[in-house]
């Protein structure tokens, strides 16, 4: 089921950041993440394991440097500055 894109520009718009965990070479995620890039808005993908079709996506956004690479949650909050203490 696809998205439209008007509602992908709502949540890449509003989103602080977007997070893309797995998407093939050609997924519909890379389409929230060009969108969220073009806003200026931070973009983070998980890494996936390499020949792999659904990870295909993510890594591209990393080797572009479209996107920042992530492990866990707290690298996450860590790049977004939401630290406690």
């Amino acid at each position: 089921r696809q998205i439209p894109d008007n509602i992908i520009r709502v949540i890449a718009g509003t989103a602080d950041a977007t997070i893309l965990v797995e998407s093939a070479a050609h997924g519909g995620g890379l389409i929230t993440a060009d969108i969220a890039n073009s806003y200026g808005r931070d973009v983070f993908a998980f890494p996936g394991n390499i020949g792999m079709p659904y990870s295909e996506g993510c890594n591209n956004l990393i080797r572009d440097n479209k996107a920042a690479l992530i492990t866990s949650a707290s690298d996450f909050v860590k790049a977004m500055g939401w630290e406690q203490g």
